[in-house]
């Protein structure tokens, strides 16, 4: 049997992972409409702000990744049947953050160099 504190702390870790994630896809979506635009830099298109918050995105799934691989410690098979219960009780997760920011980590990498492509550009008169 898993020792219930150490099952807590493993579902508080999944749990971190998941939200790190959700972190992730807001900054892009936020930044969609246009509307999040601070006033000091007015000269700059919602491209741009598109485009920065494919960084904002990356840096989040990143540390989400991250994360996934301290789950995948947490939960390594050892020598004792404790440590293998953990492993096939939460695999799943530890396997389905490690999938979800590492295609957040390309989205966001794609976003950040090209997000601006999305956008019509503003004609020089």
């Amino acid at each position: 049997m898993i020792d219930p504190a150490y099952e807590k702390r493993i579902r508080c870790e999944i749990c971190w992972a998941f939200v790190l994630c959700l972190c992730a896809v807001i900054p892009p979506l936020v930044s969609l409409p246009g509307s999040f635009r601070l006033q000091a830099v007015q000269a700059d298109t919602p491209g741009q702000w598109f485009e920065r918050s494919g960084a904002v995105m990356t840096v989040f799934a990143v540390f989400a990744q991250f994360k996934a691989g301290s789950i995948a410690t947490m939960i390594a098979g050892g020598t004792f049947a404790e440590s293998w219960e953990a492993y096939h009780k939460y695999k799943r997760y530890q396997a389905a953050v490690a999938v979800l920011s590492l295609v957040l980590v390309g989205i966001g990498t794609v976003v950040w160099g090209y997000g601006d492509l999305l956008f019509v550009r503003p004609h020089a008169q």
